[in-house]
């Protein structure tokens, strides 16, 4: 399977002989994303009217980048946030890309962002629609081909046409989902449980419960679990640690009877070379001479029986 066959985003560890080394996961699809890579796209589309509300609440309350207001001006009393607002309105434009993609498919009408003269650019309906229909029709995204599309070039400076496919779309919008979330912090406190997944694919230390519910969750494969059902997997997993533990113990006690077992038939077997050594130690000059004497007519004796 080439590279081709792996996926945009998500990485696993490959061993190679000797060499181990990072590369995208492997997948069916000859471009595409892994399940874990799909469900965190569906989740960030879902959440995009969260991230709007959230970025338009904090317009000129973090990040600030204006001076300070002086009491008594005619100053707003809340400088305006211009990276708040580059991220709202990047996050409604990669939205109204992806309807743009979706929506012909499914024959609805795409809402467009008001571009007309003005502050503030209509941005909430594009957002709306994309929050309901891009999780539902993920797969029309994820398989389009590459079309131009007319986006806010890297430098900030105008509009640019690119060739992007349905991938592309999608992980735009999940890395300013992200951006979203790394810039404001984490607006849903969320409390961060010890015990892996159970998910088979999963095993990721990323489960919690999100402030004000009551369900475990994990964030990285989206899988859901009652609090009673989380308890009883976490009492299995218990069971199996302790069986484990006491597998080991006894291969542990087993493994150091076998040591000394060992140690003792050395020691036997010490004992008796330092008779042998000892014996030997104690043989006369005429013991000797008789057994070379020995070993010599042993010696000429085989040399008869080959001749004859």
């Amino acid at each position: 399977m080439t590279d081709a066959h792996r996926c945009c985003r998500d990485r696993e560890r490959v061993t190679e002989g000797e060499e181990s080394r990072w590369l995208p996961a492997l997948i069916e699809a000859e471009r595409g994303l892994c399940e874990r890579c799909i469900l965190a796209v569906k989740r960030a589309a879902r959440e995009l009217d969260e991230d709007y509300w959230i970025l338009s609440n904090a317009v000129g309350d973090r990040l600030v980048t204006g001076g300070e207001h002086v009491s008594g001006t005619h100053e707003a009393p809340i400088p305006i946030n211009t990276t708040v607002l580059a991220l709202r309105s990047t996050l409604s434009e990669w939205a109204e890309v992806a309807l743009g993609i979706v929506c012909p498919v499914l024959n609805i009408e795409p809402q467009e962002r008001q571009r007309a003269r003005g502050f503030p650019i209509r941005e909430l309906v594009v957002i709306s629609q994309a929050c309901k229909v891009i999780p539902e029709s993920l797969d029309t995204l994820l398989g389009a081909q590459a079309e131009p599309v007319n986006v806010w070039n890297r430098e900030g400076t105008g509009w640019v046409i690119e060739e992007l496919d349905g991938v592309a779309v999608a992980l735009h919008l999940l890395r300013t989902h992200s951006q979203v979330r790394n810039a404001l912090g984490d607006t849903n406190p969320r409390t961060r449980l010890q015990m892996p997944c159970p998910v088979l694919d999963c095993g990721s230390m990323t489960l919690g419960v999100d402030n004000g519910e009551t369900d475990v969750n994990c964030t990285s494969c989206g899988g859901k679990w009652s609090r009673r059902e989380y308890d009883w997997l976490g009492g299995m997993l218990v069971e199996d640690h302790k069986k484990e533990k006491k597998t080991l113990l006894e291969w542990v006690a087993a493994e150091r009877k076998w040591l000394l077992e060992v140690a003792e038939w050395l020691l036997a077997e010490r004992g008796a070379i330092l008779a042998r050594v000892t014996g030997l130690a104690n043989l006369t000059e005429e013991d000797c001479t008789n057994f070379a004497i020995g070993a010599f007519n042993v010696v000429t004796l085989l040399k008869e029986v080959i001749a004859a």
